[in-house]
């Protein structure tokens, strides 16, 4: 915090959480959410916590604020994954967060504050993690519905209407209504957006059939979200796209949910939180020398898109597609590219953008080990190997931004500022990491590298050195900065 220093932790390592099954936070992210279950709590956001004290209790849980989060004079205190999904911030006389394990904060939007300072008083035992992906504005959703009532497809535009390889197809889905990108595919006892889905009319058509549904292409998730419900179930599921359907998955395909009966069927929304991480579809681009619409709809496999599917439980026939997309037509480029230099002027202009982080002199984040291992635990991971590689930070000025979009045509970048980086010693002079030595071991026939210090454990349970099927050795120094 301010006044403070930063303490770097002893522990060497090649990798922090290396066995979570996870490379970066977004992924971290998505697993949080698809891990919940009926005692982990989610509250809708934005939540503010106002002259009280919140204790969610010394048993491990999954938190999850879907919103901003504001502690007004307030106490929030708990142990496990606390995940925030929007800015945070601390405000009053004494407020204060004591959490055990780690603190996830996770936005798409262009700019994310968060405010620890002032008179904040911040206990952490685990970590803080932000996983910020800020991606430009621009382009809108298409949504196009391919049905074959019968499941037998003559070709990959099923049955169509109007002359156009689809059943339905709605042009910039996300403007049209005004959910925007969340698309209500079935709604008891309102169905808003059946017009543009024809998914209640599939099931209808389908009765008393056993079904299931199925995410095709879930990497092109769009950080998309989703809720079922089905008659006779006692909660609805919710989760990621990215993580499947969980606990009502079939075994061993975690994007195809058991079996049900179609007229069972009662709510389904897909709500698709980033278009920039949808398939992106430009016309007459990536294979298509028409309207992408068209393609999509003339394309077994969708031209790649997100595609929610209603298959036959017991041959798996087709019955039904939605292919949901990022989608710009040629005319509509003109108003891309005037999207795009607004944001680079703001950018450049020292606008609000990127990661805005806080930290006063009450604020306390230490690593623990014991607390992370526990979270891995409770996500499924194996939890062979998490190491703490070290605490360091950097801070570049407003001044150095402008100054970097100014001159990037020119090759310039930026040419210093009042701030250095880098991890900071007793002197106030940038400290380099520590760069261990890794050893090269073979892990269950896989090549993994691993510090010398955790050597003689993997041994103990199995691994040999050097890679698999050669000797062993040192490898050279490596910087193992996260």
């Amino acid at each position: 915090g301010a006044g403070g220093d930063f303490t770097a932790s002893d522990m060497l390592a090649a990798g922090l959480l290396e066995d979570l099954n996870v490379s970066n936070a977004s992924e971290l992210y998505f697993a949080g959410i698809g891990a919940m279950g009926s005692n982990d709590i989610e509250i809708s956001g934005p939540h503010t916590y106002s002259a009280t004290t919140v204790d969610y209790g010394t048993d491990l849980r999954i938190v999850r604020i879907t919103g901003a989060m504001t502690i007004d004079n307030a106490t929030v205190q708990g142990r496990g994954l606390l995940i925030v999904e929007g800015p945070v911030t601390m405000t009053g006389a004494a407020p204060t967060l004591n959490w055990d394990g780690i603190v996830l904060v996770h936005s798409d939007d262009s700019y994310l504050p968060i405010d620890m300072s002032g008179s904040a008083v911040v206990n952490v035992s685990g970590a803080v993690i932000v996983d910020h992906a800020a991606l430009p504005p621009g382009g809108h959703m298409d949504l196009t519905v391919n049905r074959e009532n019968d499941g037998t497809w003559a070709s990959a535009e099923g049955t169509t209407r109007s002359r156009r390889p689809w059943y339905q197809h709605t042009h910039r889905f996300d403007h049209e209504y005004p959910e925007g990108s969340t698309v209500y595919f079935a709604e008891e006892g309102r169905d808003r957006h059946e017009r543009a889905t024809e998914f209640r009319d599939a099931l209808n058509d389908l009765g008393s059939s056993q079904v299931y549904l199925e995410f095709h292409h879930p990497n092109m998730h769009g950080y998309a979200k989703y809720t079922l419900d089905i008659d006779g179930h006692s909660n609805p599921y919710v989760g990621t796209v990215r993580e499947g359907f969980g606990m009502f998955s079939e075994n061993g395909d975690p994007h195809r949910t058991q079996a049900f009966t179609a007229r069972d069927l009662e709510t389904f929304v897909v709500d698709v939180e980033s278009l920039r991480m949808l398939a992106k579809l430009w016309d007459t681009e990536g294979g298509c020398s028409d309207l992408w619409p068209y393609c999509v709809g003339r394309s077994w496999e969708r031209g790649g898109s997100l595609v929610v599917r209603i298959r036959d439980a017991a041959n798996d026939a087709i019955y039904y597609e939605a292919s949901i997309y990022w989608h710009l037509r040629e005319d509509e480029k003109e108003e891309f590219d005037q999207v795009q230099q607004q944001l680079r002027d703001i950018i450049e202009g020292g606008g609000m953008f990127g990661t805005k982080l806080l930290l006063g002199s009450g604020a306390d984040i230490a690593y623990s080990h014991s607390e992370i291992m526990a979270i891995g635990r409770r996500l499924g991971f194996d939890q062979s190997e998490i190491v703490h590689t070290g605490t360091w930070t950097s801070h570049t000025t407003a001044r150095e931004y402008r100054a970097q979009g100014i001159h990037a045509g020119a090759g310039g970048g930026p040419t210093g500022g009042e701030h250095g980086g880098g991890q900071q010693g007793g002197s106030g002079e940038p400290v380099e990491p520590t760069e261990p030595v890794l050893v090269l071991l073979c892990h269950n026939g896989t090549n993994i590298s691993v510090v010398e210090a955790l050597v003689a454990g993997h041994l103990l349970h199995g691994d040999q050195l050097g890679g698999c099927g050669r000797g062993g050795g040192v490898l050279q120094q490596i910087p193992t900065q996260l």
